[in-house]
């Protein structure tokens, strides 16, 4: 059986995101890989082990970085509806009237 062997960063990424979403339905992580009907070595499992730890740091990395973004939107909200009310400006169908 040929087996090709993801070389592109989002496959890996794909390849290990999936890893790990079935590690979670399991409710474990597997200490042995099996890609393709061939077991990897020592190495290439350990390096495998790494990249994967470090593809997890960048996706929560990519996490926290999304929910700060997040957190700057409602904040920018908030003091927006904060101005508006301290000025008297209210916003009609995408028009600012003041009162």
């Amino acid at each position: 059986m040929a087996c090709s062997v993801p070389n592109t960063y989002d496959e890996i990424k794909a390849m290990v995101e999936k890893q790990i979403e079935e590690d979670k339905a399991r409710g474990s992580s597997s200490q042995t890989r099996e890609i393709c009907d061939v077991y990897l070595t020592e190495k290439e499992l350990r390096q495998l082990h790494l990249d994967e730890e470090a593809l997890r740091e960048i996706l929560k990395e990519e996490a926290r970085d999304e929910k700060e973004r997040e957190e700057k939107i409602w904040q920018k909200q908030a003091d927006d509806e904060e101005f508006f009310l301290e000025f008297g400006v209210v916003k009609y169908d995408s028009e600012y009237e003041s009162y």
